[in-house]
């Protein structure tokens, strides 16, 4: 037995029976299983749990299992390696269960306590899926069936599959500019002046609804461009992989570029706010977000940041003010510098592109420090913007510069 557990003090009264749906993993006994709750009324949502072997004790006569509560969005992410592991066991009420092996793995103790707290020791290991054989178990069934894009949603607490419509729109939302920003960062050119997706990319990257299916709500996309999807949905899944590490994921959203960054946190957070998952699949891959996932990277992202702040007035001209997606690109000609970010809400919401129209604004600056690193990034905010007006061209042969 592991020495330290972080259990409540007390165990509970009454013990859950489970009964053993699947099988994932088995060594000298089951590892890893599904379960369900024996007796449950049927009238109650259906609760699958995912349960891992995690200890032996009292000289091995118990296995101690922690069983955590799934949707079904969460097994087949689980399935189609999406998800791992240990992200299924963080949640905020766990069995942690002793129980006999020689009598039927009937419960001798118990406790309910939060995933999070638990040790390290005691959960998977970080990053570790479900093993490929078993998934390809699995995945035979669903092989028979078309791959086609599809986007899956529902509620993050178990048994909560109902999404509201304005939960459903801003999730929808976010999610079509984030695909948008993926596909900007992929075109050779950038982002136009104005800062809008140009019109062809916003076409191509376009999703559209083709369907829809029981269950969590399973939407099914009709991409305008199926090759852009895919590789479009390729970066949003290394993206959502590189999430399990902080420092990873700051290096990949320094790569995709301040936009991708921004909209990729605006689903983050969207999703922790609504308290939803999401589940894109595609033929040949597929990437989950849930709301606990998204708070802890959010949290993570945060603490393992220091910040700095500051405030500077800079003269020059916009390349990009884009109000819709409240983000700027401002050139400063006395620094020769560039600077991009969001907008504040109390800015103007209104300015001129181009070098005809010049400007003073004042910028929040923000600087990260990543922790145990040497590298800092910087982030602005437009606050305020107060435009100069242009003086008119000296006559030709006059003025102090006459030569």
């Amino acid at each position: 037995m592991r020495e330290t557990w972080n259990l409540p003090a007390h165990t509970l009264p009454s013990l859950p029976l489970f009964r053993v749906e699947d099988v994932l993993v088995e060594y000298q006994g089951p590892q890893i299983v599904t379960a369900v709750v024996q007796g449950r009324d049927a009238s109650e949502p259906y609760p699958l749990y995912l349960g891992v072997a995690s200890d032996d004790v009292d000289d091995g006569a118990l296995v101690r299992w922690i069983l955590a509560p799934i949707t079904p969005t969460e097994l087949e992410a689980l399935i189609r390696g999406a998800v791992t592991l240990r992200d299924l066991m963080l949640k905020p009420q766990v069995y942690v269960l002793d129980l006999e092996v020689q009598h039927d793995w009937m419960p001798r103790r118990g406790w309910l306590c939060d995933g999070n707290q638990l040790e390290n020791d005691h959960l998977p290991a970080r990053g570790a899926l479900l093993a490929t054989a078993t998934r390809r178990e699995f995945m035979k069934d669903r092989m028979m069936l078309p791959e086609s894009p599809e986007l899956r949603i529902d509620g993050a607490g178990v048994g909560v599959m109902a999404v509201g419509f304005r939960e459903l729109s801003d999730v929808l939302d976010v999610f079509q500019r984030l695909w948008n920003a993926f596909a900007e960062s992929m075109s050779p050119g950038g982002p136009k002046a104005s800062g809008r997706p140009r019109a062809e990319l916003a076409d191509k990257a376009a999703l559209r609804l083709a369907g829809a299916g029981t269950g969590s709500l399973v939407l099914q996309l009709s991409p305008a461009d199926m090759a852009m999807y895919q590789e479009v949905a390729e970066r949003f899944e290394t993206l959502v992989r590189a999430s399990d590490d902080p420092i990873a994921l700051a290096d990949a959203l320094d790569r995709l570029g301040p936009r991708v960054q921004g909209r990729y946190l605006a689903l983050l957070a969207t999703l922790a706010r609504h308290d939803l998952q999401i589940l894109a699949r595609r033929p040949g891959g597929a990437a989950f977000l849930s709301a606990g996932m998204s708070s802890r990277v959010l949290q993570e992202r945060q603490q393992g940041q220091q910040t700095e702040s500051s405030q500077m007035d800079a003269l020059g001209c916009f390349i990009a003010f884009d109000i819709d997606h409240d983000s700027f690109t401002f050139y400063d000609e006395l620094r020769d510098e560039t600077y991009s970010g969001a907008v504040h809400p109390e800015a103007p919401r209104s300015a001129t592109v181009g070098e005809e129209a010049r400007y003073v604004v004042a910028l929040d600056v923000t600087i990260l420090q990543r922790a145990g690193t040497e590298r800092a990034s910087q982030m602005y905010a437009l606050r305020a913007i107060t435009q100069i007006p242009r003086l008119p061209p000296l006559p030709r042969g006059g003025g102090p510069f006459q030569r």
